[in-house]
């Protein structure tokens, strides 16, 4: 998974504008885009922009108002790729589990490789209404295509709209949530807790799939041979011998973080 900085860069190389300004701003961009994601906005400079670009700070001026002005093409430009979720794997099954597994990894490595970006694109919806509301539709969009997802591959007439929709806002807002304390402002007792428990992007993913796919398809099982986080999930209220068995035993003297 490359990162966005690494993606502008690819294109500017690979296919330039064929114009002089269009290619001085794609340069500007780039630059925006390798110092928020190393700095953040706050701490970032007209003066590194342009130094990072190769360009006179007055000429800076020529394209973009200011670092807001920039910085909000940039982050836009941003979230529009993070859509991209590219073509479905053709080896992998087109079944849910399959489906929500891939898209989970896929959304673990995106935050991961853009980590510096996505703390900007927290602090700006925060501070910049106008990028907040695009923010908002921009994931709204997103939750509005799963639930279309959900109301497909249900019988017709078996699931709510408006219950699908919620659910998928729901669970957005958990993997939101839980990438920003474990990538982007990581909160250190719970990466802890995840490096034992969920140890690799693959075992997130699966553990994260099992709750999705309990939410939205409760009638489906999951797969069998899940690693062991998502076992012990995917076991849940259960019941019996089955719960208890799934997780191995943990070593004497080890401890269990909350």
């Amino acid at each position: 998974m490359t990162s966005y900085t690494e993606q502008l860069a690819q294109r500017l190389s690979d296919a330039p504008p064929r114009r002089k300004g269009e290619r001085t701003r794609a340069r500007l961009e780039l630059a925006c885009a390798e110092v928020l994601a190393r700095v953040g906005f706050h701490a970032m400079r007209i003066s590194d922009i342009t130094a990072a670009a190769g360009v006179s700070e007055g000429l800076f001026y020529s394209y973009f108002s200011d670092k807001r002005d920039i910085s909000l093409a940039v982050l836009g430009g941003f979230l529009e790729a993070l859509q991209d979720t590219g073509a479905f794997p053709s080896d992998l099954p087109r079944e849910p589990f399959a489906v929500i597994r891939h898209t989970n990894l896929g959304w673990i490595r995106n935050v991961q490789a853009n980590a510096g970006l996505m703390r900007c694109v927290f602090q700006l919806t925060d501070e910049e209404p106008e990028f907040g509301a695009l923010v908002h539709a921009t994931n709204r969009d997103w939750y509005e295509r799963v639930a279309r997802s959900v109301l497909r591959n249900h019988p017709a007439g078996a699931a709510d709209p408006a219950a699908a929709l919620f659910a998928a806002c729901a669970l957005g807002g958990m993997m939101d949530d839980l990438m920003r304390r474990l990538v982007v402002y990581p909160d250190a007792a719970f990466v802890d807790f995840l490096t034992t428990e969920a140890p690799g992007d693959e075992a997130l993913a699966e553990a994260l799939a099992v709750v999705w796919l309990r939410v939205l398809y409760p009638a489906l099982a999951p797969p069998a041979g899940l690693a062991p986080l998502a076992s012990a999930l995917a076991a849940l209220g259960q019941g019996g011998a089955e719960a208890t068995a799934v997780r191995p035993r943990r070593p004497a003297g080890t401890r269990r973080r909350p």
